[in-house]
């Protein structure tokens, strides 16, 4: 099997299995918000966002080595795992220690519900992490799936029925404690390699490589999470729910298109021995992601407000504000993550600092206007405003160190990601515009009614004007060139 055929099922898995899991998770979000306030999603948002950053700086690079290694033996494998013990149950410890603090800066004192089960989760995190990366490295991206989505299915399904019963926001941290639970121990039932002993591993061998990722990656989380904690500083924890709603409506399909192709093209990169063919497969690769991701959250952006509506219900409409500007940034963060990923994968690490500084910048102005204005809707132009600059520069900074060919690849990257960025907005707006003239059709049956007919009208107009356009765009070209057959509809060759 071809490399290319390889990755693109891996993809295949990986995308179906985070699309349904994007699917639940946004059941699951309607569900929890008619049953619990703003106030209490804010400190539950809080609260894990301390468990995040903690994750990052003990054990965020360890599956990163399992991906990377050329060759990894028993011996290695377990110095990984109990590395990951160690550094789980160090974490859970200080998160305990610092939540208090941590809550009482962020205005968020509802999060203290939520710390006994948060600190179950970031105890088994790491190793669920581990082990889910060493599955992947066997290369069964359909055991892979099964494990991802059968912990996800059962943890959530388990927190409804508690919600609903119980009635209690605790709900909340208790399924994230249990989805670390079962990934762990699906992933390392799936797992299926008989490994030789092999050499040992050392402490400053895997520290080296892990060190640099962790410190981009709580780059990136800081980058995320600033404008966050300001709005729980500044404005509370009523507005931090409506912002993270509000975030929630883009981050998620985001989240499973990023984790997909993460997980489809993370175990290939230390197969690649040649730097510009790595160049070109990564410029294909954020090519080929930002066709799928612009126009995905061109239309979610458009019509975020009636989203909102038939989503989350009355008492929300502040969240359906912001959830358009933020959509857009969720966007853009398809294709940064895909590049940014490849670039650590392959050790490259000064383009993705470079990115990050740049991002950092981006945030000052919008940082201050917050704290100035009050108004939480720079929070969200901050997090979009950061994720432009941030793909704008890792676009023409990611490239092979031969002069020539370099530039021709930044100039390409940046031409396809512009006209495709153009294209997505023209069909999403077109689609906006069908959407409200069939809602003023039905506006005396109420918002729902109007909210329901615009997204679905909106919605088909745009895929319409996708298809009929398709055969124009940087992605068919990709495709094309990579071999893959396409109907002649959509303008690929007739067999």
């Amino acid at each position: 099997m071809s490399r290319l055929r390889s990755v693109s099922r891996s993809l295949s898995w990986a995308l179906t299995a985070q699309m349904i899991i994007s699917v639940g998770q946004l059941v699951y979000a309607a569900l929890t918000a008619r049953l619990f306030t703003p106030a209490e999603f804010g400190g539950f948002a809080a609260a894990l966002s301390l468990m995040g950053i903690l994750s990052l700086l003990t054990t965020t690079g360890l599956p990163s080595f399992v991906l990377k290694e050329p060759e990894l033996g028993g011996r290695a494998v377990l110095t990984i795992r109990l590395f990951g013990l160690l550094g789980g149950i160090l974490s859970a410890v200080v998160f305990v220690v610092l939540v208090p603090g941590w809550l009482l800066v962020l205005g968020a004192p509802e999060g203290h519900m939520y710390v006994g089960l948060l600190a179950v989760g970031q105890a088994i995190g790491p190793s669920a992490a581990i082990e889910a990366a060493l599955l992947r490295r066997e290369l069964q991206p359909k055991k892979d799936a099964l494990a991802l989505l059968a912990s996800f299915l059962l943890a959530s399904g388990c927190g409804i029925i508690m919600a609903l019963h119980i009635r209690q926001s605790w709900t909340l941290a208790a399924v994230v404690a249990l989805q670390s639970l079962l990934l762990a121990f699906l992933s390392r039932l799936l797992q299926t390699h008989k490994r030789a002993q092999g050499s040992r591993l050392f402490y400053r061998t895997v520290m080296g490589f892990t060190r640099k990722i962790t410190a981009q990656n709580t780059g990136f989380f800081l980058l995320q999470r600033v404008p966050e904690w300001i709005v729980s500083a500044s404005l509370g924890s009523s507005a931090l729910g409506q912002f993270t709603r509000g975030a929630s409506l883009a981050q998620m399909p985001a989240t499973a298109l990023n984790a997909a192709l993460g997980r489809a093209m993370q175990p290939y990169w230390r197969l690649i021995s040649r730097p510009y063919v790595a160049d070109r497969a990564m410029n294909d690769a954020a090519t080929l992601s930002a066709g799928i991701a612009f126009p995905i959250f061109g239309i979610v952006a458009v019509n975020a407000g009636a989203l909102v509506d038939l989503w989350l219900g009355e008492g929300w409409e502040q969240a359906g504000a912001l959830a358009t500007l933020l959509a857009i940034g969720a966007g853009l963060a398809v294709p940064f993550g895909g590049l940014a990923s490849g670039q650590e994968m392959r050790g490259n690490f000064k383009h993705v600092r470079r990115a990050q500084w740049s991002m950092a910048g981006s945030l000052v102005i919008p940082v201050l206007l917050l704290v100035t204005t009050r108004s939480i809707w720079w929070a969200a132009a901050a997090v979009t405003t950061s994720t432009f600059v941030g793909l704008f520069v890792m676009a023409i900074s990611s490239a092979t160190s031969h002069t020539g060919f370099r530039v021709r690849m930044r100039s390409r990257l940046v031409r396809r990601l512009t006209s495709l960025a153009l294209w997505s907005a023209g069909v999403s707006v077109l689609g906006l515009f069908a959407g409200l003239e069939a809602a003023r059709l039905v506006s005396p049956a109420g918002r729902v009614a109007e909210a329901a007919l615009q997204i679905s009208v909106a919605g088909s107009v745009s895929v319409f004007a996708w298809v009929l356009t398709f055969r124009w765009h940087e992605t068919n070209r990709v495709l094309r060139r990579r071999g893959v057959r396409l109907p002649s509809f959509v303008g690929g060759r007739s067999v």
